[in-house]
């Protein structure tokens, strides 16, 4: 959710935390400042509690649009409906269908109400509409989800029933062609990642990448049959309160299974369990945990100790994930890290904390990991077992991947400790 304020000077949109609104509901709020003795209102604030949402109502499918070189050119228009969604107040907000995992949006700013996709391939696709924030890469809202399977020409929903078929697609719809991003390698998955971020629940655009590579990398459905699941697995640790992390999307909507760990906040409910990790203890917290051998997910983020660790996990040799997020150091192009130590965290403050990506890279290259991805805040970088990489490994130098630090999207970084802090220099 998020708050519209309004004032003499206009509309300005302020976004809240869900912790923030958990006991207000939609519609208009009034904050007010009084002095703590009491006496005359001296400032109150008019706001506006919003939802923006977006439900597609309908396809059509044209198989015979444009036929050249003995096939047809597939185009699929879609039509959708949405609430609360106001463009023309929210400029970086922008409607967006997402295609097998790959998100295809109206122009910023556009009120228009369809959308044609060219060149979609004739095949099973699924199907569901996002409103997004392109500067902060957050999903504001993620739509039903729809099967869609071109050739038969059949349009189906396992979730709801409401969508219809259109004869022909709309003349005036906003025409977006499906083109690749030019690639000089033959990974092409690689170059769809940057367009691929988006956060419903992650801290930035990790969401988006980690459903892309499990669908179109390791090939998982992880929607599974029936919306019962893809069995996807995962462990991730530095959850804070599970409110947001990277695989609370998949849990929640896609039945995935796993633990959380945190250090300081637990609720098993979601399967979030307390314990301070250290590289002494995070392979007993697994055992225990029960942390499957063939983990697809392994997601780090404990902000200072995260290179020691992880290298606990690779050295013991006993869980192989498929995938990989952790944090890095984007202050840094170096190979260094903080030196381990079991019980410090992160001053909350300074760049002094964790591992560069030169050095994250210098542990996961050698144990048979391909870096892919770092998103485009320099918070998260991504790995994948290099033989599930289509061609091998290689593709990518770490200096094309590497992001630096914008936080929040801001070009924010924070400045060196002071006084100044010792550093480990790393094989890279």
């Amino acid at each position: 959710m998020h708050a519209t304020s309004v004032s003499n000077e206009g509309v300005e949109t302020m976004f809240l935390p869900p912790s923030a609104v958990s006991t207000l509901s939609k519609g208009l709020h009034v904050v007010e400042a009084r002095p703590a003795g009491g006496g005359r209102l001296p400032h109150a604030v008019v706001f506006q509690i919003v939802a923006p949402s977006v439900e597609i109502t309908a396809a059509s499918l044209s198989p015979e649009l444009q036929p050249g070189a003995g096939r047809n050119i597939t185009a699929v228009s879609f039509a959708f409906e949405t609430s609360e969604y106001e463009p023309l107040l929210n400029p970086t907000w922008r409607v967006c269908v997402i295609l097998s995992d790959v998100p295809f949006c109206l122009p910023p700013g556009s009120t228009e109400k369809t959308m044609t996709l060219l060149n979609v391939p004739e095949c099973a696709h699924v199907v569901k509409p996002m409103i997004l924030d392109t500067e902060t890469t957050k999903a504001l809202w993620l739509g039903t989800e729809y099967n869609l399977h071109l050739g038969g020409g059949d349009w189906s929903s396992p979730l709801a029933s409401r969508a219809s078929v259109m004869n022909q697609p709309p003349k005036d719809s906003h025409l977006h062609q499906n083109r690749r991003r030019k690639c000089l390698v033959p990974t092409d998955f690689l170059c769809y990642l940057p367009a691929v971020e988006y956060g419903l629940y992650s801290q930035n655009g990790e969401d988006g990448v980690l459903l892309f590579l499990l669908s179109h990398v390791l090939k998982r459905d992880y929607r599974g049959v029936g919306g019962e699941g893809g069995g996807v697995t995962f462990f991730e640790f530095g959850a804070e309160n599970g409110v947001e992390t990277n695989t609370r999307l998949l849990r929640e909507r896609y039945h995935a299974t796993g633990s959380l760990l945190d250090g300081d906040n637990e609720n098993l409910d979601i399967g979030l369990h307390k314990a301070f990790i250290t590289a002494e203890n995070i392979n007993e917290l697994a055992e225990v945990l029960e942390v499957p051998e063939d983990l697809d997910i392994l997601s780090v983020d404990i902000d200072r100790n995260d290179y020691y660790v992880l290298k606990a996990i690779l050295d013991r040799k006993k869980i192989r994930p498929k995938i990989v997020v952790v944090e890095y150091n984007s202050h840094f192009t170096d190979s260094r890290a903080v030196p381990y130590a079991a019980g410090e965290k992160w001053d909350g403050k300074s760049s002094y904390f964790g591992a560069s990506l030169r050095a994250l890279a210098g542990l996961l290259g050698p144990e048979g990991y391909e870096l892919v991805h770092c998103e485009k805040h320099g918070v998260n970088a991504f790995f994948v077992l290099e033989e599930l990489v289509e061609g091998g490994g290689g593709k990518w130098g770490l200096d094309e991947v590497w992001k630096p630090p914008n936080f929040f999207n801001k070009g924010w970084n924070y400045s060196e400790p002071v006084p100044p802090r010792e550093w480990v220099l790393l094989p890279s």
